[in-house]
């Protein structure tokens, strides 16, 4: 009688159909799992964005002391007085403005240094109680940030306390 040592033809076959399968299906969840999580990191990119340069806006504009100049995509005002002395001076006015391009920025600009403060910005909108700059007490701002497909669109209102 003779005892069978290793494995038949067919059953390496098996072994090796079953373990191609195995690693097939094991890279597709892998590359799944891939484009999910890039998708959720550019939907975090792009909600951080907007989100940082929607809260620098409402900071600072809820304290302007006085708006210069208002259009629907961009403000200066004056930020703060901050040597006391009752009076704008060059260093104390700030100016936030969307570049106008898709993937666009929103910067930020004082005394002729420009400041990029969110990246990706599809629109910048801002709307006014008044078209006088002057007579301005509140401001509403939307900003649309998108990286790849994903779209966020925030959107603030802004009470003028100093005006």
């Amino acid at each position: 009688m003779r005892i069978a040592k290793g494995f038949t033809l067919l059953e390496s076959l098996i072994s090796i159909a079953v373990l191609s399968f195995a690693i097939i299906v094991i890279f597709y969840a892998y590359t799944a799992s891939m484009r999910l999580f890039t998708g959720e990191l550019s939907e975090f990119d792009a909600s951080f964005q907007a989100h940082k340069a929607m809260e620098l806006m409402t900071k600072e504009l809820r304290s302007a002391l006085e708006i210069e100049s208002a259009s629907g995509t961009s403000i200066s005002f004056w930020s703060a007085d901050l040597n006391k002395n009752g009076t704008r001076d060059e260093n104390e006015t700030a100016t936030y403005s969307w570049t106008g391009t898709i993937e666009g920025f929103i910067n930020r600009t004082v005394q002729s240094s420009t400041q990029e403060i969110a990246t990706g910005v599809e629109s910048l909108n801002l709307t006014y109680d008044d078209p006088q700059p002057s007579n301005i007490r509140f401001i509403n701002i939307i900003i649309t940030v998108r990286k790849d497909s994903t779209p966020v669109t925030l959107e603030s209102g802004v009470k003028c306390r100093n005006l």
